[in-house]
């Protein structure tokens, strides 16, 4: 659910991990990338592409329970491409970030 948004800034979206299943860490990558599309102005049903990634840091895995937080914000846009820092956090706590490309279609 996203919690906070500046179009053309910045977007945070809260997900309540389930209490009995192990949330795959690799996939806090897509969660930045997703609220990185809806701060960036992506409408739904536009299609858009996760196009590069760097400096992504991820934790060995994610306790089941609790809240986490992504947080996106647009660094810089050019064209259809918009450079998007990323931060996840369970709980408070800082768990992941990743420096983004997305490539958005117009």
């Amino acid at each position: 659910m996203v919690t906070a948004l500046e179009p053309g800034l910045g977007a945070t979206g809260e997900y309540r991990l389930a209490d009995d299943v192990i949330f795959p860490p690799i996939l806090l990558v897509e969660a930045m990338a997703q609220v990185g599309g809806i701060a960036s102005g992506q409408r739904g049903g536009k299609p858009g592409v996760l196009a590069a990634r760097r400096q992504v840091r991820l934790p060995a895995g994610l306790r089941p329970g609790g809240r986490l937080t992504v947080t996106a914000t647009i660094v810089r846009s050019y064209g259809t491409m918009v450079l998007v820092a990323g931060e996840a956090s369970l709980d408070g706590e800082p768990v992941a970030s990743a420096t983004l490309t997305l490539a958005l279609e117009e």
